[in-house]
C-alpha cells in the first residue's frame, strides 16, 4: 500500500482542476513539484499521501467534512 511518485503532475493538476476536481491526492514525493504547479489552491485542495490506507481515510474524511484537517503539500 505505498503510494509512489507519478510523472507529469504539473500537467495533471491544472487538467484535474479544469475538469472540476476539488481534491487531488499527491504522493509525498511529488509535493514539491505539485505546489509549484499552476492550479488555484482556493478551488482544489492537495492532500499529501504516503499509504493507500491513509488516502482512503483522507478521502472519506474530506467527503464528510471538506474543511477537515488533512495532510497537505505546502508552498
Amino acid at each position: 500500500g505505498t503510494v509512489g511518485e507519478i510523472g507529469g503532475i504539473g500537467q495533471k493538476l491544472p487538467a484535474a482542476q479544469r475538469d472540476g476536481a476539488k481534491l487531488f491526492l499527491v504522493a509525498a514525493a511529488n509535493c514539491a513539484e505539485a505546489v509549484r504547479s499552476h492550479y488555484d489552491p482556493g478551488k482544489m485542495r492537495l492532500v499529501k499521501v504516503e499509504k493507500l490506507a491513509d488516502a482512503i481515510k483522507d478521502v472519506e474524511a474530506w467527503r464528510d467534512n471538506p474543511g477537515a484537517d488533512l495532510p497537505r503539500c505546502t508552498r
